[in-house]
């Protein structure tokens, strides 16, 4: 305690006790002593109460925002459940469109040979974007598997070694996948730019209209990436005067600055093509 509070209660007992002496021996009227005790015991209490209602204050703040926190993290997990319904049934009517065997397709974007792997390191610069994985040769990883997080697409094994393995990002340079928007059917180039928030979509045809925040899917044209596969929406999108090809950017549904895992697959059991 300080000291300074440690001699105020002293003074302030000593006069108490003093006027408690005096109404005992000098026989003052009854109530006095009551009156005054009340009177110097007054901005104490008075104190206590303000410091009291701070404290219950500054405690219903942390129940509120412990509440609030958890409410949060529950919607967080809610919206990816969601997202990965709405990308699987838009790749699911996609292919129907191509009247193609939806049973075949829902089978084989089960990924029911999957082979999950940890993160060991993540080298996000401005001169590649990839993730070393704790799986290798040993467990039977080959170059070009894909690798996915729920329902958005990671990236794909570039290399490999026995013990580990490295797998380049959407978001790098050098990836290139061919996709389409889900709403508009718009099939372009989806390529990084290493840039962790942001890719861009390119030579899609001034001819096909294009949607804020609609979803781009991976569309299986090609020998290394599968339909089906979420890599992100568009934030933007212009297009010059008389030019023939716009200019689409999107970012990935999920951060992947924060996952710890991903799942890999052999890409020629999930190709429709």
């Amino acid at each position: 305690m300080h000291p300074l509070v440690k001699k105020s209660l002293l003074i302030t007992g000593l006069i108490i006790l003093v006027f408690f002496v005096a109404d005992r021996v000098l026989f003052f009227k009854k109530g006095i002593l009551e009156r005054t005790a009340a009177t110097l015991a007054y901005p104490f209490i008075t104190a206590a109460g303000s410091i009291n209602s701070y404290l219950e204050s500054l405690k219903q703040h942390r129940i509120s925002y412990t509440q609030l926190y958890a409410q949060h993290k529950k919607l967080t997990q809610e919206y990816e459940h969601l997202l990965g319904e709405m990308v699987e049934v838009r790749a699911l009517h996609h292919y129907d469109e191509l009247s193609k065997d939806l049973a075949i397709f829902a089978e084989r974007y089960n990924l029911t040979d999957k082979l999950r792997a940890k993160i060991l390191v993540k080298n996000i610069d401005n001169y590649e974007h990839y993730f070393l994985i704790n799986v290798g040769a040993r467990e039977h990883v080959q170059k070009d598997m894909i690798a996915v997080y729920k329902f958005q697409l990671v990236g794909r094994v570039t290399e490999v070694y026995n013990y580990y393995s490295k797998v380049t990002l959407i978001t790098d340079k050098s990836c290139k996948v061919a996709a389409y928007a889900s709403a508009t059917n718009a099939h372009g180039i989806v390529h990084g730019k290493n840039h962790i928030e942001r890719c861009t979509m390119a030579y899609v045809s001034h001819l096909f209209p294009i949607k804020e925040d609609d979803v781009i899917l991976s569309s299986g044209q090609g020998l290394v990436f599968p339909e089906g596969f979420c890599l992100g929406k568009i934030t933007s999108h212009t297009i010059q005067d008389k030019a023939l090809y716009h200019e689409i950017e999107l970012e990935p549904l999920i951060d992947l600055r924060s996952i710890k895992f991903c799942l890999l697959t052999d890409q020629s059991k999930i190709n429709l093509f």
